[in-house]
């Protein structure tokens, strides 16, 4: 489902954040079926949508360049994320809201 036009608010659920190392996966991140979130990295990242018991994320996954922001959404398919850095970094994840 697209949002074409809205304004986007924090949702009401703390960030999420974490410590990825190098050439590393985190674990799974939970968002929820239909969630929009905004994600951000200090270095770049690959970033793979799934469901419970996901294989870690890969280099080879969708690419989002250091210092990033963007906004996603998991979309009635996927329910999580796992988020893989070749050079390591800092990564925050925060689900907004429509309303």
């Amino acid at each position: 489902m697209a949002v074409v036009s809205a304004i986007l608010v924090f949702s009401g659920e703390p960030c999420q954040n974490a410590t990825i190392g190098a050439a590393a996966s985190t674990g799974e991140i939970v968002l929820g079926k239909n969630a929009i979130f905004a994600i951000n990295a200090t270095a770049d990242i690959n970033i793979k949508f799934g469901n419970a018991g996901m294989a870690a994320a890969a280099a080879t996954d969708y690419r989002i360049p250091a210092n990033q922001q963007t906004t996603l959404d998991t979309s009635d398919t996927f329910d999580r994320i796992r988020v893989f850095s070749t050079p390591g970094g800092n990564l925050s994840v925060q689900k907004l809201s429509r309303f």
